[in-house]
């Protein structure tokens, strides 16, 4: 289980440290420590040890016994209004009995466990301490952590119980699960509900009660917490707008246009990076904060922040916290990763900003020029998507009598009705990744048709409210040996091509963006249900890294295929660090260059093979298939397994993961372009049109695809340019159709 905590620390680190000591004094009787906690009581030598009292600077004290500065024996501990009174075994309330005393010391086991990142027994501890006789604080807090176990865990009803439950226990401090819930409806697409949850959350910390709890039930300062809360709650803002925004741009209302643009560049907007820490480990990194969209990852170890040391957790909170008010800066983070020390240059930004910018200056331009569509009545037709049958430039072969069809319609305003061989279909809603598939307001459709021998020609047709109308044609023909071919593999087929000519700080190049556009006609043909474009001024760090870290994992589930193609700059990184036995070790790391990327730090301000790896992890897809027209090394690549070729090959590759990537080259080689295409690229879809079904089986695998294309830009580029290929995790292998296979 991969635990992502979007949280700060301060959700599980309650209490402070109960076994600090000076590190010199005079055996007093009282001693008062820096941060302002105190002790009276009896001393062993520089421990506490027999009868005595702490009292901690917020007012929480625990009277009773110690032994070697830990609570051990007879003692009260007094957190609030609340009260752990019995017997304590080496700093833990015993669990024995069945009270609020025993339900705390399972509450500490199952926090424990829980830093452990051993949830199973984290899980058992906290359902043990709500077995007992247990008050809201316990109620809460183990609501609340089992909450963000079970969010990260995947298990989305159990994480919604978990935290509605908490936040029913204490609805002062309910900010807590409601930032829970909110990412929870973020993670599933649904934008309306989460910033409906941060809302509310923003309200409680800006009430009275909010500054009193936390300085009594928190061990951070409370403007951390609130800094933390209103962060997202911006963001969410923004997304709600900027989704508004977009819509008003696809009808060409380019008033509301000016109107929501200039609105949404007017807001004041706070920075945070959207990372929790352990110590300098930066244990989590939210997919849509700041540091995702700047490349860091979970396991980078913070140096400095905006040139400010960072050693532990404390000043890695308020470092972070001190950026509250840069957003808009460029702030260079200090990070350590695999053995050697990087320099991150973060905007604090979002690229939405940069899209709005570009959408109100066009807006500007057209109510100049008087370009204002008459919006009184829709004129644009509905849209039509078939998910199912799988079709070949409108022909599906059919091997039964009938055949079931999953549609996708879509319209600025709204579908009105859809009719598949003349019978009316009733609308579904469809999944997130399915809503994200067409532009609009999106509604799903299932019929189910009878075949017929021979050719059978099936009508679907959209109509929206104004009666603008849509109609698709699909021809059935009966062969049962094509239509085992032509299976439906995958449930969606998402891809993104990226395409940079013109750099900002690099050479510019002369067919990225030409071969980024021929390879999308391409999988448009092969049956992509949806293909994301970004040219040039587009491709900046922060819209590729909220591409491939924000919503690509919204819009992917278990069954679909996902293909990034890159074409552009890459660059080598070469570095060196001594292992355990003394011996010298040489490493590389492979970066793409995004259109504002610089050359001489190009490892802080480019995108590299461990953000893309790290990425991909969240990737639900059953095979993801990067293609990058850049050469450079430091993949990281391995072989496949192997598996023995039989009749149900193909059904084995497609039964297991994979994540696979073919580059244009290794470090220091040139791309080479001829006939307006980077060869590499020339190759790729030579590939795809059929030349790299290597066994002639109808299929075209990723991994046949590598062994066609890399002797053969080898040979065209005299050996000056070598592809790669390989996977970076899983056994898999994705599927093409070959379409040359079929005549078409």
């Amino acid at each position: 289980m991969r635990l992502k905590h979007l949280f700060l620390a301060a959700l599980l680190v309650i209490l402070a440290d109960f076994c600090s000591t000076p590190h010199s004094y005079a055996a007093y009787e009282s001693y008062t420590w820096p941060n302002g906690d105190t002790y009276h009581g009896e001393w062993k030598g520089n421990k506490k040890h027999g009868q005595g009292t702490y009292t901690y600077a917020n007012g929480n004290k625990y009277v009773g016994q110690y032994y070697e500065s830990m609570r051990h024996g007879h003692g009260t501990f007094y957190f609030g209004e609340f009260k752990f009174k019995g017997e304590w075994v080496y700093d833990r309330p015993a669990t024995d009995g069945n009270d609020a005393h025993a339900a705390y010391g399972h509450y500490l086991w199952g926090e424990e466990y829980g830093h452990k990142q051993q949830y199973r027994k984290a899980i058992i501890e906290y359902n043990k301490a709500l077995s007992r006789k247990h008050n809201k604080w316990i109620a809460f807090s183990c609501y609340n952590n089992t909450g963000i176990i079970y969010l990260h865990a995947g298990d989305s009803d159990q994480a919604s119980h978990s935290f509605k439950k908490a936040a029913e226990a204490w609805p002062e401090r309910a900010y807590y699960p409601y930032m829970g819930l909110s990412s929870l409806a973020y993670k599933q697409g649904n934008i309306e509900k989460s910033a409906e949850y941060r809302q509310k959350a923003f309200d409680l910390v800006q009430g009275s009660e909010y500054k009193k709890l936390e300085q009594i039930y928190s061990g951070y300062d409370t403007d951390t917490l609130k800094k933390w809360v209103t962060t997202f709650y911006d963001s969410s803002q923004l997304h709600l707008a900027y989704t508004e925004l977009q819509k008003q741009y696809a009808r060409r209302n380019y008033r509301e246009v000016k109107r929501l643009g200039e609105e949404i560049l007017r807001r004041k907007y706070h920075a945070g990076l959207g990372v929790s820490v352990e110590g300098t480990f930066i244990s989590s990194v939210s997919e849509e904060g700041i540091a995702s969209l700047n490349g860091i990852v979970e396991g980078d170890r913070l140096v400095e922040v905006d040139g400010k040391p960072v050693v532990d957790s404390r000043t890695a909170i308020t470092e972070l916290a001190n950026l509250y008010d840069r957003f808009g800066d460029k702030i260079n983070i200090k990070i350590r990763r695999k053995h050697r020390e990087i320099t991150m240059e973060c905007h604090m930004y979002y690229p939405e900003l940069e899209t709005t910018k570009r959408m109100l200056r066009e807006a500007k331009r057209n109510i100049a020029a008087g370009n204002l569509p008459d919006l009184s009545k829709d004129t644009e037709a509905p849209r039509i998507l078939v998910l199912k049958p799988g079709t070949r430039r409108g022909l599906t072969f059919v091997a039964k009598d009938s055949i079931d069809f999953v549609i996708i319609a879509a319209d600025n305003v709204g579908v009105k009705s859809l009719h598949v061989d003349g019978k009316s279909c009733e609308p579904l809603e469809g999944t997130f990744a399915e809503r994200s598939l067409l532009q609009g307001n999106t509604k799903k459709y299932r019929a189910t048709v009878r075949a017929v021998e021979g050719k059978k020609q099936v009508t679907i047709r959209a109509q929206d409210a104004d009666g603008n109308v849509t109609t698709k044609d699909i021809l059935l023909k009966h062969s049962p040996q094509l239509a085992e071919k032509q299976a439906d593999f995958y449930e969606h087929g998402i891809a993104v091509v990226i395409g940079i000519n013109k750099y900002t700080l690099w050479p510019s190049l002369e067919f990225s963006v030409s071969d980024a556009e021929a390879l999308k006609e391409k999988l448009q043909i092969m049956g992509f249900h949806r293909i994301i474009e970004l040219y040039d001024h587009e491709a900046t760090k922060l819209q590729i890294n909220r591409l491939l870290r924000d919503t690509l994992p919204k819009m992917l589930g278990e069954n679909d295929r996902l293909l990034i193609y890159f074409a552009g700059h890459g660059q080598t990184e070469t570095y060196q660090h001594v292992d355990n036995h003394g011996q010298v070790i040489k490493e590389k790391e492979g970066y793409i260059i995004p259109v504002n990327g610089e050359q001489t730090n190009y490892r802080g301000t480019a995108i590299s093979m461990t953000s893309i790896r790290e990425a991909a992890k969240d990737y639900e897809a059953k095979h993801v298939l990067y293609v990058f027209d850049s050469c450079y090394s430091g993949l990281g690549l391995k072989r496949s397994g192997g598996i023995k070729k039989a009749d149900d090959y193909i059904m084995k590759l497609l039964s297991m993961k994979a994540v696979q990537i073919i580059t244009a080259g290794g470090e220091d080689e040139q791309v080479g372009e001829e006939k307006g295409h980077g060869i590499f690229t020339r190759y790729v879809l030579l590939a795809l049109g059929g030349n790299a079904d290597l066994d002639k089986d109808g299929f075209i695998t990723a991994s046949e695809i590598g062994t066609y294309v890399r002797p053969a830009v080898s040979r065209k580029t005299e050996n000056m340019q070598t592809p790669k290929y390989g996977w970076i995790s899983g056994e898999g292998d994705f599927v093409f159709w070959n379409l040359a296979s079929e005549g078409m």
